[in-house]
Formats: C-alpha cells, sequence, structure tokens
C-alpha cells in the first residue's frame, strides 16, 4: 500500500515520470491512488494491493467520477489525512484541482 507523500515512478507517454500519493481512496473493493506529478497534475491509479500492481486509469468519466468523490468525502469534508506542512491545500484550491490534459482542456 501507498501512503500519502510516498513516491514512485511510472511510464507516462514513453516517459518515466515521478508520481506522489496525495491519497488513497476505496470506492466498492477498489483501491485509487489520487496523485500528481512534478507538474502538479493529477492523475488516478487503481492499485492492486494483493497483486502489488498499479494501472493508470484512462478512462475520462472513471477518472472524473474519482476526483469528484475524492473532493466531496475528503476534501470538503474535512476528513483529509496530510501533513499540512507539506500540502497546502485551500477551498479555491479543491475547486481548481485539474488532472492531466490528456482527458480534456479543463481537467475533465
Amino acid at each position: 500500500m501507498y501512503s500519502q507523500g510516498e513516491s514512485f515512478y511510472f511510464e507516462i507517454a514513453e516517459e518515466e515520470t515521478e508520481i506522489q500519493v496525495l491519497e488513497n481512496v476505496i470506492l466498492g473493493e477498489k483501491e485509487y491512488l489520487i496523485t500528481d506529478d512534478l507538474e502538479g497534475k493529477i492523475r488516478v491509479f487503481l492499485y492492486d494491493d494483493l497483486e502489488e500492481t498499479i494501472e493508470l486509469v484512462e478512462d475520462k468519466n472513471e477518472v472524473f467520477d474519482i476526483i469528484e468523490y475524492w473532493k466531496e468525502e475528503y476534501l470538503n469534508s474535512g476528513n483529509i489525512n496530510y501533513d499540512e506542512d507539506y500540502y497546502e491545500f485551500d477551498d479555491k484550491d479543491i475547486d481548481n484541482i485539474n488532472y492531466d490534459e490528456e482527458y480534456g482542456e479543463d481537467g475533465y
């Protein structure tokens, strides 16, 4: 399992990219990693703890749903568990979260 603030490398567009975990989100029986890279692009990964595999979620609608769930259940509810010295979120940051442009100009 990856923890908040932990980093790993993942190949995206044939380039090794450093990814940092922002949050672990469990929906049903699936565990997702909400992450960002050094450029601040938000990405969602499906993580299988038993198989120890990580897969980039590429379905635009699935990514949108997961990020919306994360924003509503974790960020806006005050239940986010992050190191306040490391991450600095405020309400305007939450509303402006954007993920990789490959999903669309506005991020969604």
